[in-house]
């Protein structure tokens, strides 16, 4: 039996860069759907670090309708905490920093809050550039309202009555390789022309063209009269070749014009900033890029909110997100195929039946902001975003092309965004939850942006790398503990892996594991312990079947989870799983 050992403990402090000069101190600001975060920055001993966080309830809605409103309680919590002057009597601002403490040099903001774009795709192909378009769709909050291609079935008058009967934000026009036939693009455009001069001005949508790059004249020709026509680099230029990137940064600033900007107390928000308003997938995403240089693997980041749910991956020279618009835990996402999935839920919680869950979720679908105040409560809350964490994971296999199945590639770290998953009263159960939605494999820790800081920390990234180092180095993230996952082919009872911990000044533990449990092992805390992770012959653990591994971890709040019950995860009966989830909740101490 061969014994690799490997580094998995390297720290930021590793990558830490010689210290910083005194610079400008920071104030970012997260705006979500239901929460509002502003952190603070600053040099402290030669360090940048959190020097200060506020949370308040965001004000998009009613009474307010002005989501300065929430920043300003947010800034002035952390004015309270640390004794520093942010905003003047009138409740603006005070930048550039003055002395004696008083305002802050920077100030940015990401954002989350405003509805989707609502995007209808017009092509040719479906699967060609119609396909690709929806690519580009999943990188912004979005969402596709309908699709004309040349396989639809519905006559002109249909598709004027569709363009009439529901808003549009954006057409995103698509098709043809460059220098490509043109005769089919064109009664495209004829079509949507016709369209559009039926619809009101003020109701018209905006063009982004991205396709044929020799029709664009034509394009301009077709549009120009009748509403605003943006050109981007053609996203299939030829059949085996995609470009997604530019249009992906016009739909984006569409985004933050037409949905963003149209938030009561967003023209505030520019005025007050020095950096371009982000928005808070696209920084998230951008820190993930950070993580996987510096630990020089895959990175899975999960961002669960109100109003959208995001699934990103990172590895060197790889990035890929997916937002989903339509899947989230406030009322968005609880039309989940409820009726479909009441068994599911009640067996998470067996206290609820079909009739009370229906009503939970319908209160919930109007108090999104409220929280569970039960435990059954909360684990049927736990149910439901293991339901849309499996259904978005799906999804992205599909997109993404995972193989096998839609089984999660091994990754080095999954990384949690979002007080839904950050903030959880059981995190154990939250893991139990992931688990199960997820299905990952290998070993991989699990950390959770508790400060909600790494949305900032992406913002700044670009501007300054070393001050991002700096932060994330100084303990700013809850690292809850590692996960094992065996795989390979076994019996239920058999021992499959061995588990060893050793770390100075505790005992040391030495424990087998058996196919089908689910174990959860202490880790000294704010300790170094060394695991060493001896798999059966024919069980492999990311290194081959029968290595050992050896890991060293620093000592986390929940410690060391052996996930030994095999891929898939059994998928029982109604009464089965209720009596099999209950076994897990306890095994895990939930």
């Amino acid at each position: 039996m061969t014994s690799v050992t490997e580094e998995l403990t390297q720290t930021l402090d590793e990558a830490k860069l010689d210290e910083y000069q005194p610079g400008r101190s920071y104030l970012i600001a997260d705006v979500g759907s239901a929460t509002t975060t502003v952190t603070l920055y600053d040099i402290v001993e030669g360090q940048y670090r959190l020097v200060g966080h506020g949370s308040s309830q965001t004000t998009s809605g009613s009474p307010w309708y002005d989501i300065t409103r929430g920043m300003q309680q947010a800034i002035s919590q952390i004015s309270d905490a640390t004794g520093r002057t942010l905003l003047n009597d009138q409740g603006n601002l005070l930048r550039p920093r003055r002395p004696h403490g008083v305002g802050v040099d920077e100030f940015g903001a990401t954002i989350s809050v405003a509805p989707p774009l609502r995007v209808l795709v017009a092509g040719l192909l479906e699967d060609v550039s119609v396909a690709s378009a929806r690519r580009a769709l999943e990188s912004v909050p979005a969402q596709e309202v309908d699709s004309f291609c040349v396989t639809d079935k519905r006559d002109r008058t249909a598709q004027f009555l569709a363009m009439l009967e529901q808003p549009i934000d954006v057409i995103l026009l698509v098709g043809g390789t460059d220098g490509g036939a043109d005769k089919q693009m064109t009664t495209l455009f004829d079509t949507i022309a016709i369209g559009l001069g039926l619809m009101e001005d003020v109701d018209r949508p905006t063009i982004i063209y991205a396709g044929n790059a020799d029709l664009r004249n034509s394009v301009e020709q077709s549009f120009g009269e009748l509403t605003e026509v943006y050109l981007a680099e053609n996203i299939r230029p030829e059949i085996d070749k995609e470009r997604l990137d530019h249009v992906i940064g016009l739909l984006t600033e569409m985004y933050l014009a037409k949905k963003v900007g149209q938030i009561r107390g967003s023209d505030g928000l520019q005025e007050w900033s020095s950096i371009p308003v982000g928005l808070t997938p696209h920084s998230f995403v951008g820190i993930s890029e950070f993580f996987a240089a510096l630990y020089e693997a895959r990175i899975l980041c999960l961002d669960v909110g109100r109003s959208q749910l995001t699934v990103a991956t990172a590895e060197p020279g790889d990035v890929n997100l997916l937002i989903f618009s339509d899947l989230a835990v406030g009322e968005q996402g609880l039309g989940l195929e409820l009726e479909q999935e009441l068994g599911f839920l009640s067996s998470w919680s067996p206290k609820f039946d079909e009739d009370s869950i229906r009503d939970y979720f319908k209160d919930k679908s109007i108090k999104q902001a409220s929280v569970p105040l039960t435990v059954d409560s909360f684990r049927l809350e736990q149910g439901h975003l293991s339901q849309l964490v499996g259904q978005a994971i799906r999804h992205v296999a599909r997109s993404w092309k995972w193989e096998p199945g839609w089984r999660v590639p091994e990754i080095r770290s999954l990384i949690l965004r979002g007080s839904v998953l950050t903030n959880s009263p059981k995190p154990k159960l939250t893991i139990l939850a992931l688990l199960n939605a997820l299905q990952p494999i290998g070993v991989f820790e699990i950390i959770a942006d508790k400060y909600s800081v790494l949305a900032a920390m992406g913002l700044l990234a670009p501007l300054e790398p070393e001050m991002v180092i700096q932060v994330l180095n100084s303990g700013v993230l809850d690292r809850w503990g590692w996960v094992v996952v065996p795989s390979g082919r076994s019996r239920s009872g058999d021992s499959i892996i061995e588990v060893r911990i050793e770390s100075e000044g505790v005992d040391n533990l030495r424990m087998k594991v058996t196919h089908g449990s689910l174990e959860v092992f202490p880790l000294p805390t704010n300790r170094q312990a060394v695991v060493t992770l001896v798999p059966a012959s024919g069980i492999d653990i990311g290194h081959g079947r029968g290595r050992t591994r050896k890991i060293k971890v620093l000592g986390a709040s929940i410690g060391l989870v052996v996930d030994a019950r095999g891929r898939p995860v059994p998928d029982l009966d109604k009464e089965s799983r209720r009596e099999q989830l209950a076994e897990w909740m306890e095994a895990v101490g939930a």
